[in-house]
């Protein structure tokens, strides 16, 4: 095991899980706040937006390099792409061209504009005028490294290594593993580099994986370049890059100053303070350019690079976060500059691996009583109090040491031991072990939410005691969640034990009568149609963060609840749908698109008549959406002739609803199923609001389908009961239908059959108003009759065009 330890911590796998100790703390070190010393100018999509998409012309570069240069900035580093060239090649052919031609003034001008639109020669004069540019060199990594470009060569660091020999220098073996991967690398143009002050290496990360560090140096087959944040820092303090030099493993002399860094002169920095915010200052470029920004420059070290998620590249920290590649190395530099890093000894690796070696001594010295759990039990005390005291050195000292690699060999290789010790001991004594470790998976189980693995473990375990009480507030779990007939197991489980807790057996009693009357409660899925019962001594069901208190209906998708928001104590109705009791595959994809599209659509509307959603999840197998809870009763109850309103009232209700529809459309959203049941009105205070946006489809191209029929036949408009595509005017239809139906007692169509259904709404006209309800105003017969036109083009323009008429007809009535 120890051989197997320490060939893996070659290995970049194993030193992953190190490195997630580094990701957990890191998040809350922080750095001293200081006076910034990098500004960040950010390309950012204000700046795209306002001068236009990337890659700029280099006229553009050269206007921010000379404005930088007098605004005295110590050192620019400018981050786009300058490995092509941007001047064309007819361009150079013209000039050629030019120097054969008679007239000299032709000639002269000719060569002034050729100047103009030279950018590359543009951007040339102000690198050369500025003398304080920084220019990157990108690598990346391949499987064969290629060779150092001659344009770089004179940016090569010295390794004076040999020099200043010490005695981490005989155990370089122990300390490294298989990193390494080959480099290639991409410079800018020679006629940049020539007026540059310097040119570093970027890294260009993976951005799927966590980054925590930066190299300060990179080594290329054999020979090292320094990275920009380097050349920056010796730029900060007046020092040439030639002054620049190894000196030992590690440690890096710049000028008189020496930057100790860890393995592969790789920096950790701090790029937060300790209100989390970022210690780096970042301005918007077109700020700058537009003068809308007080720049305050002198001195400092300036970073023009990309934020702009549609432009930039982008790299995980170690907190998981995707920032932009000019940000982090921004904010590397700035740590550079005022030491706010985390240390890293560069004995990083011979410190992991000894540790792993005197643990391999420990389990070795420590008498044999202790291989016992008792014994693990203490090395798990240890790998605890080594492992918290790595990360108190990091918050408090940022300073980061190996732990975790030598715990887990710990942990791993002393449970290794106890098992192989365990394996003589007594079958009962295993059991009882074993029956432990299944009751603390069971109860993780639990935890998690995993009832019947829980069960599945407990059901397993030796009744020690307290196994009954474990089960016994599994068994409230699963009441809870619906699962009665689970539940029933349990308590059935703790009646095998000898043995009846609590009220157990009266949970019996009452559960098989439970799952007698409620076949299908047994099931997750069920849960959406069943999920209350009339039982008060039943534990009330919890969906999501929501209580549910009791039933208050049926929607078009499901049964609705009326809940609680224990946070704020609101009550809210909750619609839920349990969708895999009648979908599987892709048909369940689709059924839950179609759910989640009613929050999609009632979150984007917010109108006095149109119902709230405040909510949407899923929980256990139930879709659910919380939605304010509306007093009132929807207009079922007034749909039979003796519960008929008054005709004045029928039409401001259909004014409050023509005018949410209004609304609505102008959302890009139809309800596509309107009718009694979908209006929720106040006798009393005449409020009223329209609910169950359920089937609403988005009029975008995008997202309308053809083909598809929803909602309820009855109240369909032609072209929807057809299949087509419909339009807000096929609401109008439905209005129509329902206050045909409210001041009629009766449906305008309406068939034996769907089919017969299907051939009234499309062909026949409906029986007029005014003959099952005399008295009806001819102002009300007019706007339904309008309403019910076959032909959507026949009907109101929109459903404003509709409540003007109906407000016209309540004032003639």
């Amino acid at each position: 095991m120890l051989a197997l330890f320490i060939a893996g911590s070659y290995s970049e796998l194993v030193q992953n899980i190190e490195n997630m100790g580094y990701h957990f703390a890191s998040q809350f070190a922080s750095a001293e706040k200081t006076r910034s010393r990098v500004v960040l100018l950010a390309i950012d999509k204000s700046t795209t937006e306002r001068m236009g998409p990337l890659p700029w012309p280099r006229t553009q570069l050269a206007k921010i390099v000379n404005r930088l240069r007098r605004e005295g900035a110590k050192s620019v580093i400018l981050l786009p792409d300058l490995s092509r060239p941007q001047t064309s090649s007819v361009r150079d052919q013209i000039s050629v061209d030019t120097v054969y031609l008679q007239d000299n003034k032709l000639k002269r001008n000719l060569f002034k504009i050729l100047a103009r639109i030279d950018t590359d020669r543009i951007l040339v004069e102000a690198l050369r005028r500025s003398k304080r540019v920084i220019l990157p060199t990108w690598y990346y990594d391949t499987p064969i490294s290629q060779q150092v470009p001659n344009a770089l060569h004179q940016y090569l660091i010295n390794d004076d290594r040999a020099k200043h020999k010490n005695w981490l220098s005989f155990f370089s073996t122990l300390n490294s593993y298989t990193t390494y991967h080959g480099l290639q690398l991409k410079p800018p143009l020679s006629l940049f580099t020539k007026y540059a002050l310097g040119v570093g290496v970027i890294h260009t990360p993976n951005p799927k994986v966590r980054t925590r560090s930066m190299p300060l140096i990179f080594q290329l087959e054999g020979k090292f370049l320094p990275s920009v944040a380097l050349i920056a820092y010796a730029r900060q303090w007046r020092i040439k890059p030639e002054k620049i030099k190894i000196i030992g493993p590690g440690l890096i002399k710049v000028g008189h100053r020496l930057i100790n860094t860890g393995p592969y002169f790789r920096y950790f920095p701090l790029m937060r303070d300790s209100n989390n915010k970022p210690l780096l200052k970042t301005i918007p470029l077109v700020s700058v350019i537009d003068n809308k920004h007080k720049l305050r420059l002198r001195g400092k070290t300036v970073i023009v690079g990309v934020t702009n998620p549609s432009y930039a590249r982008f790299m995980l920290n170690a907190s998981g976060l995707a920032i932009p590649l000019a940000q982090w190395q921004a904010s590397t530099i700035q740590a550079l500059l005022t030491g706010q890093s985390i240390k890293v000894p560069e004995p990083f690796y011979l410190l992991q691996r000894s540790l792993i070696l005197l643990f391999g001594l420990y389990l070795l010295l420590i008498p044999r009583q202790f291989y016992r759990w008792a014994g693990y039990l203490a090395s798990v005390v240890i790998g605890i109090i080594i492992l918290n005291v790595g990360q108190v050195i990091i918050l408090v000292q940022h300073l980061w040491l190996p732990s975790i690699v030598p715990v887990l060999f710990l942990l791993i290789t002393h449970g290794f031991i106890a098992l192989s010790w365990q394996r003589t001991r007594h079958t009962e004594q295993l059991q009882r072990e074993t029956s432990k470790v299944r009751q603390e998976l069971g109860s993780y189980y639990q935890i998690q939410g995993n009832l019947p693995q829980a069960f599945d473990q407990f059901a397993e375990c030796i009744d020690d005691g307290n196994l009954a009480k474990t089960l016994y507030n599994l068994g409230l779990d699963f009441e809870r969640r619906r699962m009665f007939d689970k539940a029933l197991e349990v308590y059935e489980h703790i009646k095998q034990l000898g043995t009846f807790y609590k009220d157990s057996e009266t949970r019996i009693e009452r559960l098989l009568d439970v799952t007698h009357n409620f076949p299908s409660s047994g099931s997750v899925n069920s849960a959406a149609t069943q999920l209350m019962i009339a039982d008060d001594k039943v534990e009330k069901p919890m969906l999501g963060r929501y209580q549910l208190e009791r039933e208050i209906g049926r929607g078009a998708m499901g049964m609705v609840y009326l809940g609680k928001d224990p946070k704020i104590a609101r009550q809210v109705a909750i619609k839920t749908l349990a969708l895999g009791d009648e979908f599987e595959g892709k048909a369940l994809e689709e059924s839950e698109n179609r759910f989640f599209r009613e929050a999609e659509a009632i979150g984007r509307l917010n109108h006095p008549n149109i119902v709230t959603i405040y909510d949407v999840g899923e929980d256990q197998g139930v879709a659910y959406i919380a939605m304010d809870f509306v007093a009132g009763a929807s207009l079922d109850k007034h749909m039979l002739e003796d519960e008929l309103l008054e005709q004045k009232t029928v039409i401001e209700i259909a004014i409050q609803v023509a005018d949410a529809l209004t609304y609505a459309h102008k959302q890009k959203v139809i309800h596509r199923d309107i009718k009694p049941a979908n209006i929720i009105y106040h006798d009393e205070s005449h409020a009223l609001k329209v609910t169950d946006f359920g089937i609403a489809a988005l009029t975008d191209d995008s997202k309308t389908r053809t083909g598809t029929i929803l909602g309820s036949p009855s109240y369909m408009s032609p072209e929807q009961i057809s299949g087509k595509k419909v339009s807000g005017k096929s609401d109008q239809f439905s209005l129509g239908v329902t206050m045909y139906q409210l001041l009629s007692g009766r449906l305008p169509f309406d068939g034996d059959s769907m089919a017969n259904l299907m051939y009234q709404i499309t062909n026949q006209t409906h029986r007029p108003l005014r003959k099952i309800r005399r008295g009806t105003p001819p102002c009300i017969s007019r706007v339904i009759n309008k309403a019910l036109q076959k032909s959507p083009e026949n009907r109101f323009q929109d459903c404003k065009a509709m409540a003007d008429a109906l407000r016209k007809c309540y004032e003639q009535i």
